[in-house]
């Protein structure tokens, strides 16, 4: 390994190295981290894993009652540990499930590019294999994009759909920062993990004031190789989505209306995200679109305090409360 950072074309991971993968569990956990957070990552979930168009398709799964999961669908570039901290405090009837989309976490990489319709595919998959009914779907951010495609497409393998801070209609700014440069940059490996940690930024910038929920996100997102450590994700997710015009700007775009969803959705918005000032005037209260409604009636629409885009990291039990008000509601 070598004892400095150096930068290399990147390898597709083989199969033998993904058949091995797993996440490993920090070793200088952060003490002063907040109790019930420690508790939650004490939580360890097994991992299954799906084939999905010749890629498999790897999950984090807690288990719960016979009711239907509760399927948690990650951002760009990042994994299914963004949501292990949260994972347990979601669960209700059934199991919790944290997925892994292809190119990113422990899914296997399509070197033949990425499509928002293929991702959802593979969340329609995780669904079927680990709910005996059609599971409610919470989704970030391109998470969110996915989710919504399957919603208005195959939405009847969802029970209800809820998109955090999620661009999910057509007047949707894009993000701000250098999201398309990671597709032609070089891979830099180190041979300590603490160098990548160190500088691990969030997209679209933004502070974070939780250091000990960005360690953890920072270390999962880490995986070690003959060469030094890298981040796990596949950077030609961020070459656009499919070739669709004006991609370059987004990891993935969404195309269609909620309105059109076939199961009943929700927002969650961080109240400072880039998304929220537009978010209002489409889904608020007096917004006139029809994306506010659809079959099923108005679609709820729920700003958190003092969060930015990745609320979850800002606000985490303020998030999770946001959630359960939303599914009391739906009861």
């Amino acid at each position: 390994m070598p004892d400095r950072a150096t930068h290399a074309q990147l390898t597709p991971p083989t199969s033998g190295d993904l058949v091995q993968a797993r996440y490993r569990p920090d070793p200088s956990p952060p003490a002063h981290a907040p109790r019930w957070f420690l508790r939650a990552l004490a939580d360890e979930p097994a991992i299954g894993q799906v084939e999905v168009a010749g890629a498999r398709v790897r999950y984090l799964r807690w288990p719960g009652g016979p009711g239907p999961a509760t399927l948690l669908v990650h951002g760009g570039s990042a994994h299914a540990h963004w949501w292990s901290p949260l994972a347990p405090l979601l669960r209700s009837r059934g199991p919790v499930v944290a997925m892994d989309l292809s190119g990113h976490g422990l899914s296997d990489w399509r070197p033949g590019g990425y499509t928002v319709a293929q991702w959802a595919q593979e969340v329609r998959a995780v669904a079927l294999a680990t709910s005996a009914e059609p599971p409610t779907v919470i989704a970030h951010s391109m998470g969110g994009i996915v989710s919504a495609h399957l919603a208005v497409t195959a939405g009847d393998v969802m029970r209800r759909l809820i998109v955090a801070d999620s661009p999910v209609w057509e007047t949707a700014p894009a993000p701000e920062g250098e999201i398309t440069a990671r597709a032609k940059a070089p891979v830099r490996y180190c041979a300590d993990p603490e160098d990548p940690i160190s500088r691990f930024r969030l997209i679209p910038r933004q502070e974070c004031h939780n250091d000990w929920y960005l360690r953890h996100i920072a270390w999962h997102g880490l995986v070690e190789t003959p060469e030094g450590y890298r981040w796990r994700f596949d950077p030609h997710i961020f070459s656009g989505n499919g070739g669709v015009a004006g991609g370059e700007n987004r990891i993935a775009r969404f195309e269609g209306s909620l309105a059109d969803s076939a199961c009943p959705y929700a927002l969650v918005m961080g109240e400072d995200s880039y998304l929220a000032s537009d978010a209002l005037k489409v889904f608020g209260p007096d917004a006139g679109s029809s994306a506010v409604r659809s079959r099923h009636g108005e679609a709820p629409l729920v700003l958190v305090p003092s969060a930015a885009h990745h609320i979850m990291l800002d606000q985490p039990l303020a998030f999770v409360t946001a959630i359960r008000g939303i599914l009391a509601a739906w009861q």
